[in-house]
């Protein structure tokens, strides 16, 4: 799963997904110009078929790395915050589920 800042990192060690992040948790630089490039490379080299945005964080970042790579943004993922009412992500619980639905869904 690639998303801006890899937040899932310790949802893919329980569950058996590789993270990728454009920049680690609580970086200091983030969408750097050599980060984007070396997830770029990853993505093409891996084939990965799809990246993903967080709520809280500036998609302008993934759109550079989705051009570039060749590959669709298929969807938004809650990272800091549960959803809104009416989101389908209001707990956590909720909001595990639609994360869950939605890297799922973008990684057929």
């Amino acid at each position: 799963m690639v998303i801006s800042e890899n937040a899932y990192k310790y949802f893919g060690d329980s569950y058996g997904f590789e993270t990728i992040g454009i920049w680690e948790l609580n970086s200091h630089e983030e969408g750097t110009p050599g980060q984007i490039a070396r997830v770029v490379d990853l993505i093409q080299d891996k084939k990965i078929p799809a990246v993903f945005v967080e709520t809280t964080v500036d998609q302008r970042y993934m759109e550079t790395v989705s051009r570039n790579a060749g590959v669709e943004i298929s969807g938004e993922v809650y990272t800091d915050a549960v959803g809104l009412e009416g989101s389908g992500a209001e707990t956590y619980i909720k909001m595990m589920e639609y994360n869950v639905n939605v890297f799922v869904n973008g990684l057929k």
